[in-house]
């Protein structure tokens, strides 16, 4: 299964630089870069505005599970499943996640350049909120695994310079288990 991202929350299934070209705050960011491509045609800044907006999308590949679990490495039921199976390899422990929100804002940035000038740089305001509900944690050999059941409903936001580009609500089936790889060592 593949890992559910920042940029499939925002976009969905439809193209990140065709989202993003349709919000008026994406129109005025772009606009504000006509001073550092006036030289460009018509054509190179509209392959910019796509670039840019590709490379945008391209910085949001962020894993919300690894978000997640960043918040979960210090929970104290999920550190005494992973003591209790670090050594049983055929033990597996699940633990009930309280209900709980998790917030985090990161600037992904992406720099502009033209024939080897730099033109700008884009600094992106990126949000997420992610409220949690009846999540079992799989806990196998001191690492997380998998998580179970649940409901997830992931809010994510995507600006710059104080516009909105594009917000968006989803909600991660709870009827789904996420595999985590080779799992996420809880332990130090």
């Amino acid at each position: 299964m593949s890992p559910v991202t920042v940029s499939a929350v925002l976009f969905g299934d439809r193209e990140p630089a065709t989202v993003l070209g349709e919000a008026p705050g994406w129109r005025q960011m772009v606009d504000g870069l006509a001073g550092g491509l006036a030289a460009v045609s018509a054509g190179g800044r509209m392959a910019v505005e796509r670039e840019l907006a590709t490379a945008s999308a391209g910085l949001l590949g962020l894993d919300l599970g690894d978000v997640l679990v960043g918040a979960w490495r210090k929970h104290g039921a999920l550190v005494a499943a992973a003591e209790t199976t670090r050594d049983r390899p055929a033990a597996t422990e699940l633990v009930q996640l309280a209900t709980h929100r998790v917030t985090t804002t990161h600037r992904p940035y992406v720099t502009v350049a033209v024939n080897g000038a730099t033109v700008a740089t884009v600094h992106f305001d990126l949000s997420l909120t992610l409220d949690v509900d009846g999540l079992l944690g799989q806990v196998r050999q001191g690492r997380l695994v998998a998580l179970q059941g649940g409901r997830c409903t992931v809010t994510a936001s995507l600006g710059c310079g104080g516009h909105e580009f594009v917000s968006r609500r989803a909600v991660l089936d709870p009827a789904v288990t996420v595999r985590i790889g080779d799992g996420i060592a809880l332990l130090n």
